[in-house]
């Protein structure tokens, strides 16, 4: 049997695998680097969304301070003059309050004395109550027409914002207050006593220590905002990557001169106002027309941002009025406003499919969004991970925050799927092709054996019967053989001969099957002439080497459409065959025989040798192919008999197999019918 060596599968896998890897190379370096292209475009395409999302935020944030900072200095009072000489409530007076600026709790003002008020109720200033002689305090139950219900909901809020700007927890009081605030919705009989009750307490409690508070309030806005550690740590603990190293200027915020650069905040303007008898309870005053109304002056500093507490921003600005300074603004809350600055705007990009955003204050992280989910607080800092897309600072008065975009999925959009598909693709056509190859090496280096062998075959099936009837005929012509002798002598020398004839056949049938393909006269014959050709063939082929030939034919009259001459070297070849590989079987007989298979004649030659091993059914239809080594074989034969047997039958449209007959090896070779006769049959 033809094998392969080691040493030369080694070789060809080596010279494939160099070209596979040649070929590999630029062809993984191409994809990478179209990528890799991909990847930049990608990234800058998501960066400039995020610097324009950016510009949004900075430019609503712009808008919305500008608009605070049209606020006039006595807006922030209870009670304003209007049109007409009118006493009336100032806009920023209203409940619930009511504002562009999201998260807002409500305005404020603290004068240096202390007096902390808000314009959701009359300033309560003992001091400048008793100067001018204010009887509100009186009726502090419902001041200006207040319903108590209104009036106790108001003062909760006012405590709220006094002590988130003092920096202190709620009393007891002011929860309560609270409570009942939000639980009362229309509260009647006792109930109104009740609450009156209370509001009158906390308005006694709040008189006490309004000044004490409002002090507090006045000295912590004007004292520098220390920088406190956020409880969801820094941005340095940010596990953010840079992507481009070229891009390196996107990795740190600008500095507060770049932001100069995009904002100059206004310079301190001049107001002139009515004085406002802030602290009278009534809608008109009709002594106050012409020249009776004072006009004051106040300079306005422009609004500063600062982080008042961890859930807590102050917006407010210094006023000067008579040499004393004022403090005027307005709590927001961090969450709320940070949501309608920020996150409404980035959850309705294509940011937050592919990116964390991460809210900074001096450092210090705020908030974070991540991706399209529902806003909400990280646990820690060093727990948001990805990539930095991009980073910046927004514009005064919030100069302070700062954003972070950091991608954690990055799409390639089609022209990475393509890329993608095209080089596995690639690949997989790649891999195919030098595995296609690497067994079609094999099966030439096999070829190649079996050609060398074929002709050593060739060249000894040649030289045998030629030595032998050289000799005979050389005895025969000295006349040195007697007479019994001699006939013994011409017999052999005619059965070489044959030999010869039918190796020659072979080869010569090959050649031209391989130059010119098939050559067949394919014409209607019957299985009786075809039988008959052949048993004139191989009846004393078999008989001289000792075997029995047996036939057993089931209808000699079918007909069917053949070549005379391919059918008996086909039968030629396998009895041939049969009779090689079962020369030391015990029961030394070939059957030779026939029978209609649907529209197919199968003829049979069987020996009783010793079979044909499982693994090589296939393979002994092959050109060259031989189950013997050249070397060791014990059999004579070229390796084409069974090869020329699969393409003769073929040609002839039929086929041919073996199987194992136990003992032996049955051959079937399959011819098919004359289309006439199959119409008999199927009508008999």
């Amino acid at each position: 049997m033809n094998s392969i060596t080691p040493n030369q599968r080694s070789r060809l896998r080596y010279l494939l695998a160099s070209v596979f890897v040649l070929l590999l190379v630029p062809a993984i370096t191409l994809a990478y680097l179209g990528y890799r292209q991909l990847q930049f475009e990608a990234f800058y395409q998501h960066q400039s969304m995020a610097a324009e999302l950016t510009n949004r935020i900075d430019r609503r944030a712009t808008e919305l301070f500008a608009a605070e900072d049209t606020k006039a200095f006595v807006q922030f009072g209870f009670l304003i003059i209007g049109e007409g000489n009118f006493v009336q409530r100032s806009p920023l007076s209203t409940y619930p309050v009511t504002g562009d600026v999201p998260g807002l709790v409500s305005y404020f003002q603290v004068d240096s004395d202390g007096a902390f008020s808000t314009p959701l109720l009359p300033a309560k200033s003992p001091k400048k109550a008793e100067e001018r002689g204010d009887a509100s305090k009186q009726d502090a139950g419902a001041p200006q027409n207040l319903e108590p219900v209104e009036f106790q909901a108001r003062l909760a809020l006012e405590n709220r914002v006094r002590n988130v700007l003092a920096g202190l927890e709620s009393t007891a009081d002011d929860k309560q207050l609270a409570r009942v605030a939000l639980d009362a919705i229309s509260p009647i009989g006792e109930e109104l006593e009740a609450i009156s009750a209370t509001v009158n307490g906390v308005i006694d409690y709040r008189e006490q220590n309004e000044l004490a508070e409002g002090q507090r309030v006045f000295e912590r806005l004007n004292a520098p905002q220390a920088k406190t550690a956020s409880r969801y740590g820094s941005v340095a603990e940010l596990k953010l990557k840079e992507a481009y190293t070229n891009e390196a200027d996107q990795a740190e915020p600008p500095s507060d001169d770049e932001i100069g650069g995009k904002y100059q905040p206004r310079p301190r303007r001049l107001e002139k106002n009515v004085a406002t008898p802030i602290e009278q309870s009534v809608l008109r005053f009709s002594d106050l027309a012409g020249d009776r109304l004072t006009i004051f002056e106040s300079e306005v500093d422009p609004f500063r941002f600062d982080l008042i507490d961890d859930d807590h921003f102050v917006l407010y600005r210094n006023v000067w009025r008579d040499q004393q300074r004022l403090i005027q603004g307005a709590v927001i809350e961090q969450a709320t406003f940070l949501d309608g600055l920020v996150g409404n705007l980035y959850r309705d990009t294509g940011l937050a499919a592919v990116s964390n955003l991460i809210v900074a204050y001096q450092g210090e992280v705020l908030h974070t969004y991540q991706g399209s989910e529902p806003s909400r607080y990280t646990s820690r800092a060093d727990e948001i991970a990805g990539t930095l897309l991009y980073r910046t600072r927004l514009t005064a008065p919030v100069n302070d925050i700062e954003l972070i975009f950091g991608f954690t999925e990055l799409p390639m959009g089609p022209g990475g799927t393509l890329i993608a598909w095209t080089t596995l693709t690639f690949l997989v056509l790649l891999m195919g092709g030098f595995t296609l190859m690497y067994r079609l090496g094999l099966r030439q280096i096999e070829l190649g054996e079996q050609q060398q062998d074929f002709v050593s075959a060739v060249s000894h099936e040649l030289k045998t019967p030629l030595t032998s009837i050289r000799m005979y005929g050389e005895i025969l012509k000295a006349g040195w053989a007697s007479e019994d002798k001699k006939r013994v002598y011409y017999d052999f020398i005619l059965t070489e001969s044959e030999r010869l004839t039918r190796l020659i056949n072979n080869v010569l049938r090959l050649a031209r099957f391989n130059r010119n393909g098939t050559d067949l006269e394919l014409r209607p014959t019957t299985v009786g002439e075809l039988v008959d050709v052949t048993r004139s063939k191989i009846t004393a082929h078999v008989e001289e080497t000792g075997f029995r030939l047996n036939e057993a034919h089931e209808d000699l009259n079918l007909t069917l459409v053949a070549d005379t001459d391919a059918f008996a070297q086909i039968t030629i070849n396998l009895i041939d065959n049969a009779l090689k590989f079962s020369a030391k079987a015990t029961d030394k007989q070939i059957d030779f025989s026939s029978r209609r298979r649907d529209a197919f004649v199968e003829f049979a030659v069987r020996d009783y040798g010793p079979g044909v091993p499982k693994d090589q059914m296939k393979k002994i239809f092959r050109l060259f192919y031989r189950t013997e080594r050249e070397l060791t074989r014990e059999t004579v034969g070229t390796g084409i008999g069974l090869a020329l047997v699969h393409e003769l039958a073929t040609a002839m449209g039929g086929s041919v197999d073996v199987k194992n007959a136990e003992p032996g090896a049955e051959f079937r070779v399959r011819l098919p019918l004359e289309p006439a006769s199959r119409s008999i049959l199927r009508r008999g």
